[in-house]
């Protein structure tokens, strides 16, 4: 039998109805997906795509049933029944989604595809059952890869865990001051399997032997920006200029040299400014992002985002994207660019300081915000749970997952036969830095067909 194929809810086999048993897959061509057009019409020039941009995938399945008339209509009542599952779960009314499950039979990995809209189609129901056979079509929309059934462990390396495991790394959450003090962790390219960039499960767990605020955490894969070469932080002590002190009219509060590895680590592509605050500008206080060439007697914004507001009992702020740099990548590019950030208060006198700043990488799949619904403690031994791979997010304390973060833009993916370098800030009503944390991946390789 060289392909086994099976209707599947969700995670269990309690529900199967193999169509391999009890007849034959007459036919199935295991259509490839076709180009989603309508995004790459509106893609602008310069523009990527950071995750595949296909449209779901329409097919056939021919099967024939062969039995009695009353094992017949079994079969038929169980594809259909299942076939009514996928369409309740597409649209939200079911937790449990509907599959189909395809495995060639040497193949030890198990390969599955969300069905989004299915029905069944027998045209000769009444010529056929009494000879005890029926002919029959299933036609299916589902998604446009097949990923495995099982969530796979990815072995990781991180500044203190030199030696990559599959289970908890430590890292910091810190400014990566020395070798045991960082925030980023890593999987070799052959940790990634599949030919289709996959959301990862990332757990970070409190290691710091004490009660840790974690209001929000922020995550970015410097995969596609220079992810083992590139220092993207810019601390606070080493700005190169920058007033203390915000006033009614603009002004820059703190500037650095971008330097070259980063500008040649992001070529163009639009990078997050992070910054983690030491003194915390007062609510009202406008911030904004900019990308400065400091040439000229004056200083020249060529790149500046918008102005943003931060938020109430929080140390960390999104100050939003900026393109680096703004006028296509070149090489030598990077001496006279600086890292900006600018204020302007209501007040005469609001005091702001930076314990450092951090550049994540833009673009969906790459970028990725926790927030909780409100001010959150975890306990030493307590997680967050990003959990990509099955669309959750939570706070694990012990084996309760408590639903209490809300994510923003998709899911952290990760890319196939590349070097998969994260990073990430992790603050509340106090800024944790210079926290111990575990951090553990896995997740479900994809490919476009097996």
């Amino acid at each position: 039998m060289p392909l086994q194929l099976t209707l599947r809810v969700g995670e269990t086999t309690a529900q199967d109805v193999p169509l391999h048993s009890g007849g034959l897959i007459t036919t199935y061509a295991m259509n490839a997906p076709d180009v989603n057009q309508d995004t790459l019409d509106t893609l602008g020039e310069g523009e990527t795509l950071s995750v595949p941009s296909f449209s779901n995938v329409t097919e056939s399945i021919d099967l024939l049933i062969q039995g009695s008339e009353a094992v017949i209509a079994a079969k038929v009542q169980s594809i259909e029944r299942l076939l009514d599952l996928a369409r309740q779960g597409s649209s939200g009314y079911l937790d449990d989604k509907v599959y189909l499950v395809a495995q060639y039979a040497q193949d030890t990995e198990v390969w599955r595809s969300q069905i989004l809209a299915a029905r069944w189609i027998a045209d000769n129901v009444a010529n056929e059952m009494y000879r005890g056979v029926l002919h029959g079509t299933i036609t299916l929309t589902r998604r446009f890869y097949f990923e495995t059934e099982a969530v796979k462990a990815i072995a990781i390396t991180s500044g203190p865990t030199s030696v990559a495991t599959t289970g908890f790394a430590t890292v910091y959450n810190a400014d990566d001051t020395h070798a045991t003090n960082q925030n980023w962790w890593q999987c070799a390219a052959d940790q990634i399997e599949g030919t289709l960039p996959a959301p990862a499960k990332i757990e970070i767990k409190n290691a710091s032997g004490a009660a840790r605020a974690a209001t929000s955490v922020y995550l970015g894969n410097y995969v596609y920006t220079g992810p083992t070469t590139i220092d993207p932080i810019y601390r606070g002590e080493e700005k190169a200029g920058g007033f203390a002190t915000a006033n009614t009219v603009e002004g820059d509060m703190a500037y650095w040299l971008a330097g070259s590895t980063v500008i040649d680590g992001f070529k163009n592509q639009f990078g997050r400014l992070v910054a983690v605050f030491s003194t915390r500008p007062n609510i009202d206080t406008l911030l904004r992002a900019s990308l400065q060439l400091r040439y000229f007697p004056a200083p020249l914004d060529i790149a500046v985002g918008e102005p943003v507001l931060a938020a109430f009992n929080e140390w960390i702020l999104d100050l939003g994207g900026i393109p680096i740099p703004p006028g296509g990548y070149y090489a030598n590019s990077a001496p006279h660019l600086y890292v900006t950030v600018k204020a302007k208060a209501t007040v005469a006198s609001d005091d702001i300081a930076f314990d450092w700043v951090q550049l994540f990488p833009s673009g969906s799949g790459r970028y990725r915000v926790l927030r909780a619904f409100s001010n959150v403690s975890l306990a030493d031994g307590e997680s967050i749970v990003d959990d990509g791979a099955n669309g959750g997010v939570y706070g694990l304390s012990g084996t309760e997952q408590l639903p209490i973060y809300r994510p923003y833009f998709m899911p952290i993916h990760l890319y196939p036969n590349k070097i998969n370098r994260l990073r990430f800030i992790l603050g509340g009503v106090t800024m944790e830095a210079g926290s111990a944390w575990q951090v553990r991946m896995s997740y479900r390789p994809r490919r476009l067909s097996i």
